[in-house]
């Protein structure tokens, strides 16, 4: 998996910054890894089928991080109008085995996230 680089290793707690580009890119179909290798274990056939926000869920620190080993992990996204880029995203939390996703400002403006651990 893109996670090999963890195997073996004590990590406590994963901290994963993102930045998904375009407004409303969200629910919009995922397409890939742009230009990126695709790891062993991912279905290709998600690619231009599930959303953006399903692909993150699946394939990002939210649906590996369990397989890992780890306890904690969260997944926070920029947001705001970056160079006028757009962006999207929403902050995913894992802890002790429960998976979490904070409800989001609706005009998804800067969140303050805490981790109580």
């Amino acid at each position: 998996s893109s996670y090999d680089f963890f195997k073996g290793k004590n990590i406590d707690i994963l901290a994963v910054p993102s930045f998904v580009s375009g407004k409303d890119s969200w629910s919009k179909k995922w397409k890939g890894y742009n230009g990126a290798p695709i790891p062993n274990d991912v279905e290709k056939t998600d690619i231009e089928k599930i959303t953006e926000y399903e692909a993150w869920k699946k394939y990002a620190m939210h649906g590996r991080i369990q397989k890992e080993g780890m306890q904690t992990g969260i997944n926070v996204f920029l947001r705001g109008d970056l160079w006028n880029l757009g962006t999207d995203g929403h902050t995913f939390l894992w802890n002790n085995n429960t998976a979490f996703e904070p409800k989001e400002p609706k005009d998804k403006t800067g969140s303050l996230i805490n981790v109580w651990l």
